[in-house]
């Protein structure tokens, strides 16, 4: 019902009606971004917890290469060179983890921020 057909009530029992009808409605659109923001915070969270096995199974790729490089090399010039790249690439690694974690981090303080929201 458009807001220009609303008729402001005369009646002192009616207003209380009528706010009351207001109050239902405010309240509906609030619960209705309340849970779009829960959806959108649990969305963001199932996706950088992806994301964190993704590198984890990069890193465990990774040290199985070493392990195999090792092997074949046994040691030597080689072997060093071959273990400081695998460093860095590790290196690299645990960075994008430890950004992945803070996200995750502010993730979980929205939904603490949302849930006292809710507890209002």
């Amino acid at each position: 019902m458009p807001s220009s057909s609303l008729a402001v009530p005369t009646d002192p029992l009616s207003i209380n009606t009528w706010n009351y009808v207001v109050d239902v409605r405010t309240l509906a659109r609030v619960s209705e971004s309340f849970e779009t923001r829960v959806r959108l915070t649990k969305i963001e969270g199932e996706a950088i917890f992806t994301e964190l096995t993704i590198v984890q199974q990069q890193i465990d790729e990774v040290l199985k290469s070493i392990e195999g490089m090792k092997a074949a090399l046994g040691g030597g010039k080689e072997w060093l060179e071959i273990a400081e790249g695998a460093f860095g690439e590790l290196t690299r690694m645990q960075l994008e983890v430890e950004e992945k974690v803070g996200r995750m981090g502010r993730v979980m303080d929205g939904m603490d921020e949302l849930g006292m929201e809710l507890d209002f």
